[in-house]
């Protein structure tokens, strides 16, 4: 078995490692006065094994103890979500998901797009990854109930 194989999930890691600290570091908001927290969601997808990167909208997220703490408390769950959409729509198996959020739109928009361009061309092992959409009127984060 050839190393560059484990090339593309060696990049992935080390990516998702060094950036999942800074997109998770958002400051704590104090729900508002009834409860309420609004987060700013976006997933991104691959199979470690192809080129192609499905990278999500920003979905709305309103509702009572989303963030315990500052940490996300249903993160994965999201992620499930999109992996499933991108598995089953996109006839694409064996994603690797993961979700990122802020509290504020302007911040979620930046770090979505800073994203979207450092995958867009990059190389992971032997091939050059390309970016492709998944629009809100294809894709929507359903509320998780706890």
């Amino acid at each position: 078995m050839r190393t560059t194989k484990f090339i593309p999930l060696l990049a992935l890691v080390v990516f998702l490692t060094c950036s999942l600290p800074a997109f998770s570091a958002a400051p704590e908001e104090k729900p508002a006065a009834d409860g309420v927290q609004t987060l700013y969601i976006y997933g991104v997808s691959q199979n470690l094994n192809d080129s192609i990167v499905y990278v999500s909208d920003i979905t709305v997220l309103t509702g009572t103890h989303l963030l315990e703490k500052g940490y996300f408390v249903q993160r994965d769950q999201y992620a499930d979500q999109f992996k499933d959409f991108v598995q089953q729509h996109f006839s694409a198996p064996h994603q690797t998901a993961a979700v990122f959020f802020d509290t504020r739109i302007e911040t979620a928009e930046k770090r979505r797009e800073k994203l979207r361009k450092q995958l867009a061309g990059s190389t992971s092992g032997w091939t050059t990854l390309v970016v492709k959409d998944v629009y809100k009127d294809q894709f929507v984060f359903k509320p998780i109930g706890r």
